[in-house]
């Protein structure tokens, strides 16, 4: 029983030395993953043994296509996916579980092109434009955007670490503008019942889910 009893009390004290060593003051971790925006590259600092500072490199993902139909009508799409977080992870119960909160610097773009051709003029309500060009372009209302996350840090072995994490980006909204090159157009787009609500729908959509997976290395 002594024997047990000992081994028992050896297995708690190397686990309790083992949690406190993975939440140690100063340690560094680099991650590679994946999230809802993108790829990410992080980085994060042990500043308290339940706290910590972490950098988030988002996106890297770009889309351009340009497309003419039959009538002459081209359409450009230029999307990149562009952000930088910087966030505090506290972890309320020991090493493994976080609650995180933050800011992201957001600088993510979509912007598209369209001219209409001569043999298919731009038509909103009723009127035609030949040689219309509208630009539209969507962005966050809020380039700085507060964020909260809780996710879980999983160790593989004594240096690698999977980690998942979810939450939500508060966007203040998406703002698109549309804009023409001549004022008659312009003002039809202005006074279009669907771009309106366009507008509104899309600067009603204030909370962005936040997904990301990741695998790091423990210096």
């Amino acid at each position: 029983m002594v024997r047990l009893r000992s081994v028992v009390s050896a297995f708690v004290v190397v686990g309790l030395g083992g949690a406190a060593s993975a939440q140690d003051v100063g340690e560094t971790i680099l991650a590679n993953g994946f999230s809802v925006l993108g790829a990410t590259l992080e980085g994060s600092y042990q500043i308290e043994p339940d706290a910590r500072v972490r950098g988030v490199l988002i996106g890297g993902l770009s889309y351009d296509q340009t497309e003419e139909d039959d009538d002459g009508n081209s359409y450009e799409i230029d999307a990149s996916l562009t952000a930088a977080a910087v966030l505090v992870d506290f972890f309320p119960t020991g090493p493994g579980w976080r609650l995180s909160g933050g800011v992201l610097f957001n600088a993510s773009d979509l912007e598209a092109l369209g001219t209409g051709g001569p043999s298919e003029p731009f038509e909103i309500n009723g009127q035609t434009f030949v040689g219309g060009v509208v630009e539209a372009d969507v962005r966050f209302n809020n380039q700085i955007a507060p964020m909260i996350t809780t996710g879980y840090d999983y160790p593989i072995n004594e240096n690698w670490i999977l980690s998942g994490e979810i939450g939500a980006i508060f966007t203040g909204g998406f703002d698109i503008d549309v804009t023409a090159n001549s004022d008659a157009l312009q003002t039809e787009i202005d006074n279009d019942p669907d771009y309106q609500e366009l507008r509104s729908d899309a600067d009603d959509l204030t909370i962005l889910p936040y997904i990301s997976v990741s695998v790091g290395y423990r210096f």
